[in-house]
């Protein structure tokens, strides 16, 4: 009789398969963080409009309303009535940047102000803040205001919206408005001769999502 003799069947791995091409294909890495260049204004008022993009909304109106209490320490009364805008707001308000409507920021209640409007107002503030004491708008020197005094007392009033710790995505965008504060001291050294226009800080990429309150 003819005796067969079974054949043993190894399993198959793939773990170690590679396809010939892999072999040629440089490692993709995806930092977290990028760099700005502090003398390049165009892209530093990129980064700081993004910045409070980022940050909920809510928080920027109550941060509007902080910052306008700062300047305008006597009080601030806006006109009423649609006809009444723009009529009576501060030389230091946002100058329009373009010819038409929406190429402003309209001198009312921050509640009423779109977003694009409130973020344009808060980049136009800060950067106010940021220019040495001998250049800055008269009403601001007045006001012997800088970035640590900014920080400070902006810190202290949102500490209870960002420190609710039963909303865990608001207490991570502290991080983004700690990190507006971070590169606007480096711009203030930057503006004071401190520090040269190649200096360059590094901060978080586009589109990472922060995981705790520290901005390096």
């Amino acid at each position: 009789p003819v005796t067969y003799r079974a054949r043993r069947t190894l399993p198959f791995r793939t773990s170690n398969f590679r396809r010939p091409e892999m072999d040629n294909e440089p490692p993709v890495i995806i930092s977290s963080k990028k760099a700005i260049k502090i003398g390049d204004s165009d892209q530093l008022w990129g980064f700081y409009s993004q910045r409070f993009r980022n940050i909920q909304q809510v928080a920027c109106k109550l941060m509007a309303k902080i910052w306008i209490h700062f300047l305008m320490p006597k009080g601030v009364a806006f006109p009423l009535g649609i006809l009444a805008r723009d009529i009576g707001a501060p030389d230091w308000w946002p100058k329009p940047w373009g010819p038409t409507e929406k190429d402003k920021v309209r001198y009312t209640a921050t509640d009423h102000l779109l977003k694009k409007e409130r973020v344009h107002l808060l980049a136009h503030i800060l950067r106010l803040i940021i220019e040495p004491r001998a250049s800055q708008h008269p009403d601001i020197q007045m006001l012997s205001l800088d970035i640590a005094k900014l920080e400070e007392h902006t810190m202290q009033a949102l500490s209870g919206f960002f420190n609710d710790v039963a909303n865990v995505n608001l207490v991570k965008k502290k991080v983004y408005l700690k990190e507006i504060f971070k590169v606007a001291r480096w711009e203030e050294m930057y503006k004071g001769g401190e520090i040269d226009a190649n200096t360059e800080i590094y901060v978080m990429a586009d589109g990472i999502i922060p995981e705790d309150d520290e901005a390096d």
